[in-house]
């Protein structure tokens, strides 16, 4: 098992959402950092790397919507991230 994803599970499992939401924002920054830099040739293994740990997050975050949509009250904002009203 990949190291993010028992960073993601242990967040999920300890209710820390907040502490997702970070480390998905950084790594979307990190993937305009990098398509700033089309000439780079170590782009693409670090970009799907990036991408694919954006996937595992973005996991772990869905978890929390599921839990928390029969109590309501959360707005959709950036894509798949949910805050309270």
């Amino acid at each position: 098992m990949r190291a993010i994803q028992l960073i993601v599970d242990g967040y999920v499992r300890h209710a820390n959402r907040a502490a997702l939401v970070g480390p998905l924002a950084h790594r979307h920054g990190l993937l305009d950092e990098i398509a700033a830099r089309p000439g780079a040739n170590f782009s693409i293994p670090v970009k799907n790397f990036i991408e694919d740990e954006i996937v595992v997050i973005k996991a772990g975050l869905k978890k929390f919507e599921v839990a928390e949509a029969p109590q309501g009250g959360l707005k959709p904002i950036a894509g798949d991230i949910l805050v309270q009203d």
